[in-house]
């Protein structure tokens, strides 16, 4: 039985196709296989990165629970910065980048953010790069200008230009790194 083309598919329909279709199922199960398997992983191998986070009190289960946290976390900006140098995957690393991104690390996380942002050249790491890029719009000062200046014209970071733009411009509105 063939389909009216004059008429749009609605979405219950093309759900109902698509389940319909072995192949697609074996590739959504192949796919969320994957999925899950990277999730254990990632919990896994932040568990270093977890355990020193709730020494200095903080209860968390993963990295990402500080991204959209309402408190601060002074004592973790030091353990967070150490982790960030760690050969940990990616995703893992984007988290940290992004917890970083917080008032109470500018002026200490800064040159380490801007060392990584250096040091991130694989395609798999862009959206490291984009959160620590984003970062330096938080962490930075009028001190770290000329740092981001210098990282625009890297040819590596082009993708990242306009977050460090965005960065520069917030870094030249701040006196001092800790204001």
């Amino acid at each position: 039985m063939k389909r009216d083309r004059s008429k749009p598919l609605s979405a219950a329909d093309l759900i109902s196709r698509l389940n319909g279709d072995p192949q697609f199922v074996r590739r959504n199960q192949e796919r969320e296989t994957r999925r899950h398997a990277l999730e254990a992983q990632l919990r896994e191998e932040e568990q270093p990165l977890i355990a020193e986070l709730r020494s200095v009190g903080l209860r968390v289960d993963s990295i990402w629970e500080l991204v959209n946290f309402k408190g601060a976390y002074p004592k973790a900006i030091p353990i967070l910065i150490r982790h960030l140098q760690l050969p940990y995957h990616p995703k893992v690393r984007e988290g940290i980048a992004r917890a970083l991104t917080v008032k109470e690390a500018r002026g200490v996380a800064t040159m380490c953010i801007i060392a990584e942002l250096r040091r991130s050249k694989s395609p798999l790491e862009a959206e490291y790069r984009w959160a620590l890029a984003n970062a330096l719009s938080v962490v930075g000062g009028q001190e770290t200008c000329a740092e981001i200046e210098a990282l625009m014209r890297d040819e590596a970071l082009k993708e990242n230009k306009s977050i460090l733009q965005q960065a520069l411009k917030e870094c030249s509105k701040r006196a001092t790194p800790n204001c």
